[in-house]
């Protein structure tokens, strides 16, 4: 179903949620040394999109969300200006891939999911080469072409099989949800607005409180 309030409703709420996890897994993965967050974050973030993109199919609502979670995450001090473009970025090769590249090649239930994969690999190709050559960001440059190679295929090329699966989980579970937020946006569209409400606060207090 998608109305003129639901699709934007659904695109804040999973933005919302978006910018919350990528602030307090940040912190979190950040504390323990690992670098699996280079992973982990894009991966969640897919899934997220999955839902969204089951829930309210409209085009740019996965660009819209991708927005709405920068905005947390430049809430968050003290920020930094590559994590939220890599969030940018990201919503828009995934935008992209289901949105226009998907009705081309009549993507089907079981190919997105791969079409994302690779969306999301060329992601990590496209945010490293500018990291370093047009940005020339101090912690890219110094490691060169070296550490590009170790990012886009190493980690890149597992988060883009995990985000393939990670966007399946996420259609999976806004499938289960779907008649029942159709049902909650047409019938009761005040309890909508209150879990937006809550949502959009709570991101709000723990992207400036971290």
């Amino acid at each position: 179903m998608v109305t003129k309030r639901s699709w934007l409703m659904a695109a804040i709420m999973l933005g919302s949620l978006w910018g919350m996890a990528e602030v307090l897994m940040d912190a979190t993965l950040a504390w323990s040394g690992t670098a699996a967050r280079a992973v982990v974050l894009p991966s969640f973030a897919v899934m997220l999109v999955g839902m969204l993109h089951v829930l309210e199919s409209r085009p740019g609502a996965i660009l819209v969300a991708g927005l709405v979670a920068a905005f947390f995450k430049f809430l968050n001090v003290p920020f930094f200006g590559c994590q939220i473009f890599a969030v940018v970025l990201l919503a828009f090769f995934v935008e992209v891939t289901v949105s226009v590249l998907g009705p081309r090649v009549k993507a089907g239930p079981s190919t997105q999911p791969l079409l994302v994969g690779v969306a999301t690999w060329f992601f990590f190709l496209l945010f490293a080469l500018i990291m370093t050559y047009v940005v020339r960001y101090h912690w890219w440059t110094q490691g060169g072409l070296p550490k590009i190679m170790r990012y886009v295929l190493a980690q890149g090329g597992l988060a883009a099989i995990v985000s393939s699966a990670s966007f399946r989980l996420g259609q999976s579970l806004a499938r289960s949800l779907r008649s029942r937020w159709a049902h909650v946006v047409a019938v009761r569209p005040a309890y909508s607005y209150a879990a937006l409400v809550a949502v959009v606060a709570t991101a709000s207090a723990v992207s400036l409180a971290l």
